[in-house]
Parts: C-alpha cells; structure tokens; sequence
C-alpha cells in the first residue's frame, strides 16, 4: 500500500509550480519564514512587526496631538484629511487609522521584497518627526509661554482648565 501511494505522488502535478499566493489559511501560522527577495513568508521576524507597529502607535500618537491642536484652535494641514474631519471627529479617527493600519498590513506582506522594508524604516522616521513637529508647534498667533491650557477631547472627561 505505501508503495502504490509513492507511485501515485511522482504522476501529481509539481504544486510548486505555481507561486504561494500572498494570503493563504497558513498566514501568521505556517512555516515559511525564510524567502528569497521577493517571496512571500507566513511568519515575519520581530523586528519586522516592531517596525510595523512602531508606524501604526505613531499614527496613533499624532492623531491624539492633531485633535489636541485642532481643539487648541490650529488647523488641519493636510486637505485630504481636513475634508474627513469636516465630517466628523469619528469620520477622521478612522479614516486616519485605517489607511495606516491597512497599509502597514500591505508592507508587512511585502516586507522581504526589495526597498519595501527602506520604505517602512522612512516611514517610522517620517512619523518620528512628526510627533517632533507636533510637541514643539504652538497654535497659530500664541507664544508657548502664553498659549491655552491643553484642552480634553474625550467626552465626559473634566477639563485641565
């Protein structure tokens, strides 16, 4: 019986003729870790996810300064955004979030492809400014020493006023 079974696999079609697709029921559990460049993996290295969340808790971080200087009386910068936050404070949170977020995922399947790991690293250090620019920015036409004291943007919470 073993026999009949090993002479029936070499008439199989080669199933690695054809590329694994990026997501299959083995991603995050299967065994590819290892690829060469510009292949797919089912299990990502550390420092793989550590840069990937570093980007989304950054956007995270500057969502949260945003709000607190858009209460503070500043103004969203960036159009696109700004058309969002026209909607709604609900509407921007997610929408800021989840292009982030969806977008990470994306690099992270394509991590081991050439520059796409270059591109998340200049993604965090983009951010990292970011969040620079926001602790050091004052709102428009006030001083530091005299600018108002830091609003609450979450409901029922007391103000620092």
């Amino acid at each position: 019986m073993k026999e009949q079974r090993t002479v029936d696999r070499q008439h199989d079609p080669d199933r690695r003729r054809t590329p694994t697709p990026i997501l299959s029921r083995y991603w995050l559990r299967g065994r590819r870790r290892r690829a060469r460049p510009g292949e797919y993996v089912d299990r990502y290295r550390p420092g793989e996810w550590a840069l990937v969340f570093g980007v989304i808790i950054f956007c995270l971080i500057d969502l949260v300064l945003t709000l607190v200087y858009l209460a503070a009386g500043g103004e969203e910068a960036n159009p696109l955004m700004q058309i969002t936050l026209d909607w709604g404070t609900g509407y921007f949170i997610a929408v800021k979030m989840g292009i982030t977020t969806f977008g990470m995922l994306f690099l992270l399947l394509h991590i081991r492809f050439k520059r796409v790991r270059a591109l998340a690293t200049i993604l965090l250090i983009l951010y990292a400014g970011l969040i620079l620019y926001h602790l050091t920015c004052t709102v428009p036409g006030q001083s530091r020493r005299n600018s108002p004291p830091i609003p609450t943007i979450l409901p029922g919470a007391k103000s620092s006023e």
